[in-house]
């Protein structure tokens, strides 16, 4: 049982991040700093849509 809120914590912190994550990114692409952007989309590995999704799928 433990794990299973262990994982349901990891998955909502994953989620949170995602969040900053998306509102870093947006940041910057209004700053118009789309090198760093790059760089922080290459270094996340997966899409930030991806993380959108699984947030409206909860």
């Amino acid at each position: 049982m433990e794990s299973i809120e262990e994982l349901k914590a990891l998955c909502e912190e994953v989620l949170r991040i995602g969040r900053l994550m998306e509102q870093a990114v947006g940041c910057l692409r209004h700053a118009g700093q789309t090198r760093a952007v790059d760089g922080l989309e290459r270094e996340l590995g997966i899409p930030l849509e991806t993380l959108r999704q699984a947030e409206r799928d909860d």
